[in-house]
């Protein structure tokens, strides 16, 4: 998210034809939220996950390690392209 924050006006300086989507949210808005408590998070992650094994759930976000998941629905502290790979998924 932030990677697409931080380009896209460089990105639609080079492709004006392509109709990307505006960001919705600040840079500072987006690192807040990285930066919160995981709290609600965690409880949103196991909901969303529900009856779902880890792997399964890791393949649907992306390049995750199972542990990583458990750790941030346990309220656990994780790194933070992990977390923001997670959150992004939480908003899908």
């Amino acid at each position: 998210m932030l990677y697409y924050l931080r380009n896209y006006q460089r990105y639609q300086a080079v492709y004006p034809e392509i109709d990307a989507p505006t960001p919705s949210e600040t840079e500072a808005e987006i690192i807040s939220e990285l930066k919160s408590p995981e709290g609600d998070k965690s409880a949103l992650a196991r909901i969303k996950r529900w009856n779902r094994g880890l792997n399964e759930t890791v393949a649907e976000i992306g390049d995750l390690n199972p542990f990583t998941l458990h750790r941030f629905e346990k309220g656990q502290s994780v790194d933070l392209g992990d977390r923001e790979q997670i959150l992004s998924w939480l908003r899908r």
